[in-house]
């Protein structure tokens, strides 16, 4: 948590800084949290990884904070941080809310994206004018995965719906999501 603190404080007085690597650093929720507050406005970072730090659903919710007023990121990864239904949802929920965001590519592949998920997802993607790329491979999007769970077509129904509206993206992956059980 230290060294979430020292960077914390170093992130907004670097104004040339425009890509941030912290991933798999073991920063957990409270280093997440810790973090947020320095991506938030003001700075000049376009790209963060934040993969493989284990910030779990509530890091998740407090990295959403960030997603809800940044308007200079443009692409995140977020890879194995277990982030489950509350993180992910908060995450695309202030995505949605924020129209200045600027996020061109999620690679959200194997990320356990299920139809709870997908359904913020595609109220994001449907109003997003700068998401170019979704990788949405190896997820849970019919709620099946390696035949286990129920079949529902809830999650690939509201990310077709919402493929209708957005006008942006040019690249969706969606392979080995069960699509046909």
């Amino acid at each position: 948590i230290e060294g979430s603190m020292i960077l914390a404080d170093l992130i907004p007085i670097m104004v040339t800084l425009t890509q941030l690597d912290i991933s798999s650093n073991g920063l957990g929720p409270e280093g997440a949290n810790i973090l947020v507050d320095a991506v938030t406005v003001g700075t000049s970072l376009t790209e963060l990884d934040i993969s493989n730090n284990s910030v779990g659903p509530f890091g998740g919710k407090a990295i959403s904070k960030a997603f809800a007023v940044n308007s200079s990121l443009t692409k995140v990864n977020l890879k194995r941080n277990i982030l489950g239904d509350i993180g992910w949802c908060a995450i695309f929920n202030a995505l949605y809310k924020n129209k200045k965001n600027k996020i061109t590519m999620w690679d959200l592949s194997y990320e356990k994206i299920n139809a709870t998920i997908a359904k913020s997802l595609a109220h994001y993607l449907a109003m997003s004018d700068s998401l170019t790329m979704l990788d949405l491979n190896g997820n849970m999007l019919c709620g099946v995965k390696n035949g286990k769970g129920t079949y529902t077509a809830e999650g690939v129904k509201a990310i077709a719906d919402a493929m209708g509206m957005n006008n942006s993206l040019t690249k969706l992956k969606v392979g080995d999501n069960n699509l046909g059980d």
